[in-house]
C-alpha cells in the first residue's frame, strides 16, 4: 500500500488552504489541592466556534497581489516584503478590507518600548496586529516575538525528520521573523541511536562511539546561527526506552554500566556542543515521559513509572543522577522534568488529573532529595474534542470544559510557583482531528484559536512562566500528520500556520493576546 504524504492526504481531504498569508508571521510531600473555583485569567472575548469568520476552505485563486493599503492618520503606505496579501481572503471581509481594488485600510496602536521609543502598529478594525513600523520608517511584516513582552519566550521547535525543513527559505525566514526562541525536536530520538549494532552486548564506549549525531549537528547549528536561546529537548527520552523499545545493549548492560552510560551520555553531548561552538542551552528537557498512564488519567491506580525501562532498573537512582550530572555539566540551564500529564488523546481538558498530581508530589519528592528539577515541562498536545465531551451540546460543553481547564491550568502552575519550580509549554499543538462531521473548518478552526488564546494568555499571566513552546509553527512540518499512530482525521491542522505557511485563525488570535500584554 503506498503511503501518501502529507500534502496528498490533506489534498484528498478536501482541506484546501486560503487565507491571509503572512510570512512574517520525589518523601511523603503535600498534594496538590483538588480543583476550586479560582479567578481565572481574563481571555478576550470570542465568539463561538458557528460564529467566528475564518478562511474558507472552498478552492479559490491564489494569485499573489499588491494591495493598496491606507492606514489612519499616515496615508498610503506600501508594506515591505514579509507581508503578502492574497486575493483568497474574502471570508476576512469584515477585518480586512481586501476586495474588489485590493484595498486594505487600517488604523494604528502605538505602544512603548523596553527602552522608552515609541512603536507604531497598523491593527484591523478587530484589533489584530498587521503591519509594524520600524526604526527606519519603513512599514513592514510584524511577527509574535515583535508583540511579546521583553521577558517572555515565544518558541517553535526546529526539525529535520519530517522533511528538508532547513533548507526551505520559507521555513527559516517564518522561524527567524516570528519566535525569539527556538527547541530541538526529534534529534535525540531512534535516529540518533540507529547505527549502534543491534542484538549485542556493547561496553558504554561502544555504544556513544556510534551515535548518529547528523540531525543533531544540522538542528542545533541552525539555532547556533539564528542567536536565539534554545531548548535542548529530551535527552532521555521514555517513549524510546520504554519495556517493549529498549535496545539489546542496554538490557545487557549492569546497573553500574547503565549509571555509567547517563553520565557519559551527557558528557558526549556537552562535549560535542562545544566543540561545534553551540552555546550553552537556555533549557533542558533532561527526561521526557517518565510517568505512564491506561485510560483513566483521574484513577491513580492507572498512572505508574515502571513504563519507563530505565527507571525500571533504577528507580529514583536513575533520576537524582542525570539530573545531578546535568547539572554540572550545564549549571546555568533550567533543567526540566518533561512530560504528557494533559496529552495523548486522553483528558487533554483536565491537566491537574491524577497522573499531573503524582508528577508534581514526584518533582517535589526529588527536589528535597537533592534532584536540581528546576522545571516542570507540560508537552500540552491538546486533543480539541476533549473540549466538547459532556452531556450538553457541543458548544456548552465547550464552555465548561475550557473554563475547567483554564482554572486547573492555573492550579497546577501556581502549585509548581509554590515549591520554587518554573513552568515550561513545551510541546503545545492542538489536533482538531476527530471533531463532529458536520463541523465546517471554520468552526474546527474557531475552537483550536481558543485553545492557543488560552494557553498563551494564562503562560503570560503566570509569575513561573516565561515559555510557550509550540511544536513547529507549520502544518508542512507538524509530528501529527508523520505520524502513523497518532489520531487524526481530515481536515487536521494542528499548528497557527497551514501546510503553505499561510496563517489560521490561531496566528491572529495568539497575535492579539500578546499584543494585549505587551503594551
Amino acid at each position: 500500500m503506498t503511503k501518501l504524504s502529507r500534502r496528498d492526504f490533506l489534498k484528498l481531504a478536501g482541506a484546501t488552504s486560503a487565507g491571509l498569508a503572512l510570512s512574517a508571521c520525589g518523601v511523603k510531600s503535600a498534594e496538590i489541592p483538588q480543583p476550586t473555583s479560582t479567578a481565572l485569567p481574563s481571555l478576550t472575548p470570542m465568539l463561538m466556534p458557528s460564529h467566528v469568520p475564518t478562511a474558507t476552505i472552498t478552492p479559490e485563486p491564489t494569485a499573489t497581489v499588491t494591495p493598496k493599503v491606507f492606514i489612519e492618520g499616515v496615508g498610503e503606505v506600501t508594506p515591505k516584503e514579509g507581508l503578502v496579501f492574497t486575493s483568497t481572503i474574502n471570508d476576512y471581509k469584515k477585518a480586512y478590507v481586501l476586495l474588489e481594488g485590493q484595498v486594505v485600510r487600517l488604523k494604528v496602536d502605538a505602544f512603548s518600548n523596553s527602552d522608552g521609543t515609541r512603536t507604531e502598529i497598523a491593527l484591523t478594525d478587530n484589533g489584530i496586529p498587521l503591519l509594524m513600523k520600524g526604526i527606519t520608517g519603513e512599514w513592514g511584516g510584524i511577527g509574535y516575538k515583535d508583540l511579546a513582552p521583553s521577558d517572555f519566550h515565544v518558541a517553535s521547535s526546529i526539525n529535520t525528520w519530517t522533511g528538508p525543513n532547513l533548507t526551505n527559505k520559507n521555513y527559516i525566514d517564518t522561524f527567524m521573523n516570528n519566535f525569539n526562541m527556538g527547541a530541538t525536536e526529534g534529534i535525540l530520538d531512534y535516529g540518533f541511536y540507529s547505527k549502534i549494532p543491534a542484538g549485542k552486548e556493547l561496553a558504554v564506549d561502544e555504544v556513544i562511539q556510534a551515535y548518529d549525531w547528523s540531525q543533531f549537528d544540522e538542528v542545533t547549528k541552525f539555532l547556533a546561527k539564528s542567536k536565539k536561546p534554545y531548548l535542548l529537548a529530551n535527552i532521555f527520552a521514555g517513549f524510546i526506552f520504554t519495556h517493549v523499545n529498549a535496545p539489546d545493549w542496554m538490557r545487557k548492560m549492569s546497573n553500574l554500566d547503565l549509571t555509567s552510560w547517563f553520565k557519559k551520555h551527557l558528557e558526549a553531548i556537552a562535549k560535542h556542543l562545544s566543540q561545534n561552538g553551540i552555546p550553552e542551552p537556555l533549557a533542558i528537557s533532561v527526561v521526557n515521559e517518565l510517568l505512564w498512564h491506561a485510560h483513566d488519567r483521574n484513577a491513580i491506580s492507572q498512572v505508574w513509572f515502571e513504563g519507563d525501562y530505565l527507571y525500571s532498573r533504577l528507580h529514583d537512582n536513575y533520576i537524582k543522577t542525570v539530573f545531578m550530572s546535568a547539572k554540572e555539566l550545564w549549571p546555568s540551564a533550567v533543567l526540566l522534568l518533561n512530560d504528557d500529564n494533559a496529552t495523548e488523546g486522553v483528558q487533554t481538558n483536565t491537566p491537574l488529573n491524577a497522573e499531573g498530581q503524582v508528577e508534581f508530589n514526584y518533582i517535589k519528592k526529588m527536589r528535597l532529595a537533592g534532584a536540581p528539577i528546576d522545571g516542570f515541562g507540560s508537552q500540552s498536545h491538546l486533543l480539541a474534542r476533549n473540549f466538547i465531551e459532556g452531556k450538553g451540546t457541543p458548544e456548552q460543553n465547550f464552555d465548561k470544559n475550557i473554563q475547567m481547564y483554564k482554572q486547573q491550568l492555573v492550579q497546577l502552575i501556581d502549585s509548581y510557583k509554590g515549591i520554587g519550580v518554573k513552568f515550561y509549554f513545551t510541546e503545545l499543538d492542538v489536533n482538531i482531528g476527530g471533531l463532529p462531521t458536520d463541523w465546517s473548518q471554520k468552526q474546527k478552526e474557531s475552537l483550536k484559536a481558543q485553545l492557543y488564546a488560552a494557553v498563551y494568555e494564562t503562560a503570560l499571566n503566570a509569575e513561573n512562566c516565561d515559555t510557550v513552546n509550540t511544536q513547529g509553527f507549520t502544518n508542512e512540518s507538524s509530528w501529527i500528520l508523520d505520524s502513523k499512530d497518532y489520531p487524526y482525521k481530515p481536515g487536521e491542522s494542528p499548528l497557527p500556520l497551514d501546510e503553505s505557511f499561510k496563517p489560521t485563525m490561531s496566528a491572529f488570535e495568539i497575535k492579539k493576546v500578546l499584543f494585549a500584554h505587551r503594551k
